[in-house]
Order: C-alpha cells, then sequence, then structure tokens
C-alpha cells in the first residue's frame, strides 16, 4: 500500500519540511473542494512552521500528490496533540462575493456555464473597486464547453455559490478540483466536466448480501420528494417581486411538490427567476452513503469522485441494483498506514 507524505510549504508553494501526521483523513468532492485533516504530536518542534493562513500543505500518496492546499481553521492545539484543518483553494472562492467597480449587477448573455464559472473565480482573485490582487490560488484546468446560459448576479453574491449552483441545474455542467505541483503560488486547478463527471467503471462493483462480492459493510438509503414548483419572492426600492416557477413534467409524474423562498437581497427580477429555477428537482433524488469493507475498491487505484459504479444490495426485502455516481469520498490513513475508504457518497443514475 502507497505510502503517505506530508509536506509543509510557504504560499508560494516552496517547500520547507517533510513530515507524517497522524490519523490522516482526506475528503475529496465533486462540485467542491477538497479537506485534510491530520495531527501532531504536541511536543513535535516541527509543529512551529505549520501555520494558520501563512503555511501549505502537500499530501503525497506515494509519489502522486493528492491534495495541496493551506492551513485552514480550526487549529486545535491540545496537551498532547495538535490537530490541524486544510482545504485547497476552493475554500477562499467560497468565501469571495461578487463586487463590480459600478456597484451594478454581474450580467451574462448567452455565455458557456464553464466560462461564466471561470470568469466569477477570475472575479475572485481580484477586487474590481480597487483593483487590489487577493491571490486564490487555483488555475483553469480543462474546460468542456456546456451549455449557454443567461445569469445575473447581484453585488455580495457569494462565487462559491454562485457557481455550485450553476453546476446543480438541471443538464448543468460538473467540476473538480486536483492539486497541482511545483507551480509557484498554484495549488490547484479547476476541471470542468461536461455532459459526464468521470467514467462509468464497468469492473468496478459494490455489493452487499448473500452470494455478492460483499464488499460493502454498511450502507444509508435516503430517498428525497422533488421539488417542482418554486414561488420566490424579492424586494426592491419600491415593491416586493415574485416569481413562480414550475417543472410541468413533474408536476404531472408526482404531483404538486412546492416551495416559498425568500431573498430580501435580491432586486432584480431576473437573479429572482434565476435562483428559482436553479431551486427545482423535478424527480425524486435517492443518494446512498455506503462504508466499504475492507475488500472494496480503493479511490485511485479503482476510481474517482464523478465516476459511476455498479451496486447491487440485497438484504431482506430490500434489493437495489444500478448505478451510483460518486459524488464524495472520504478516505483515512491509520498510524500504522493502513488506508481504507469510511465513508463513499453516490447518488443514484
Amino acid at each position: 500500500m502507497p505510502e503517505w507524505q506530508l509536506v509543509s510549504t510557504s504560499l508560494a508553494s516552496e517547500n520547507l519540511t517533510l513530515f507524517e501526521g497522524l490519523g490522516l483523513r482526506l475528503r475529496r468532492r465533486l462540485n467542491g473542494g477538497n479537506t485534510l485533516t491530520f495531527a501532531m504530536e504536541a511536543q513535535d518542534t516541527r509543529i512551529s512552521d505549520i501555520l494558520i493562513g501563512e503555511c501549505g500543505i502537500k499530501a503525497y500518496r506515494g509519489a502522486t500528490l493528492r491534495f495541496h492546499g493551506r492551513v485552514w481553521e480550526p487549529t486545535t492545539f491540545g496537551p498532547d496533540l495538535v490537530t490541524f484543518v486544510c482545504e485547497d483553494p476552493w475554500a477562499h472562492v467560497e468565501n469571495r462575493r461578487v463586487a463590480t467597480a459600478d456597484g451594478l449587477p454581474l450580467v451574462y448573455t448567452a455565455t458557456d456555464a464553464g466560462a461564466i464559472a471561470w470568469n466569477l473565480i477570475l472575479l475572485a482573485k481580484t477586487e474590481p473597486v480597487t483593483s487590489l490582487s487577493t491571490p486564490v490560488r487555483i488555475r483553469q484546468g480543462t474546460t468542456a464547453a456546456s451549455i449557454a446560459r443567461d445569469r445575473t448576479y447581484e453585488v455580495g453574491k457569494p462565487i462559491g455559490e454562485a457557481i455550485r449552483e450553476l453546476a446543480n441545474v438541471q443538464n448543468g455542467f460538473y467540476f473538480r478540483v486536483d492539486p497541482v505541483d511545483s507551480v509557484a503560488g498554484t495549488q490547484a486547478e479547476i476541471v470542468f466536466l461536461y455532459p459526464t463527471s468521470g467514467t462509468t467503471q464497468t469492473n468496478v462493483r459494490l455489493q452487499f448480501g448473500a452470494d455478492t462480492l460483499s464488499n460493502i459493510a454498511d450502507y444509508e438509503i435516503v430517498q428525497t420528494l422533488p421539488r417542482n414548483q418554486v414561488r420566490a419572492r424579492g424586494s426592491s426600492s419600491d415593491s416586493s417581486i415574485i416569481t413562480t416557477v414550475r417543472d410541468i413534467a413533474s408536476i404531472a409524474k408526482y404531483d404538486m411538490f412546492e416551495d416559498d423562498v425568500s431573498f430580501s437581497n435580491v432586486s432584480v427580477a431576473a437573479t429572482l427567476s434565476q435562483n428559482a429555477n436553479e431551486m427545482l428537482e423535478g424527480s425524486a433524488v435517492e443518494t446512498i452513503k455506503i462504508v466499504p469493507a475492507p475488500n472494496g475498491p480503493m479511490l485511485w487505484d479503482d476510481f474517482d469522485v464523478g465516476d459511476t459504479l455498479l451496486y447491487y444490495i440485497s438484504h431482506g426485502a430490500l434489493t437495489r441494483i444500478g448505478s451510483l455516481l460518486i459524488t464524495e469520498v472520504e478516505v483515512t490513513v491509520t498510524d500504522g498506514g493502513f488506508e481504507h475508504i469510511t465513508s463513499l457518497i453516490g447518488q443514484t443514475v
């Protein structure tokens, strides 16, 4: 099994200190960033090199970089251990907001959705009112052409939220944040994927029950209703604005499941309609959380987030068989170096 090593770096990506973390845990996501947590013994003098907000961290699995980000919050000091939380550059995207030099909404017309997303990240890199450079240590990776969209973003809209909403609409794109090595000032790249998020791994199967591979130790299936009509309220200087959007085909299939929401900070009708449409969910959603057994597939060796795996669950009266789009995986490495998946989450497709 590959050995894991951690390296602390400057924010310019210069390597500083090589060390091994305790209780290492890496969470990798589709349509989101990646998180690394680890601990060190409180008496380890190398702790002085690992400064919150000032220090980068790389995690290598064997010779391959699997995480590159910075020490985030919280760092927790105890008498025996110091615990660190690290986030890749997507965390900075999540913390930036739309701003324009003239204070007017940001408008995109008939623009490829991936291009909108990258332009929003570029906006996060430079504060437009003062032109102050605000480094977000992420670069643009492969960008697949997707669907042209019309979008309006008011000042103050969280940029990460805007990109996730753009990705999560019906027939939206996918994105993945991958670590980058040995590029000064850059820790990761964002890859835009369309129309699929990865590969269907036909040779990788997850199974639970008698006379199966039995490589699922535990599972949880969660089903949620559709949301096929949304009534949204905003506000303007002289009156409230209201819009209602609906999915007619979904209503015909399930009957109506309506939501009523308020956006007190939205004053443009186009933005309100856009927000309402992004909340529509035309189908019932089934999410499966799996804890693989020791003989289960391994992240990177057998699949990655965005890939689709075949699954079969036979348990009493319950039988489920189909394909699972993997959206999140958590890998834990014990202090003895044993690597295993502690959580795998996907949506049935």
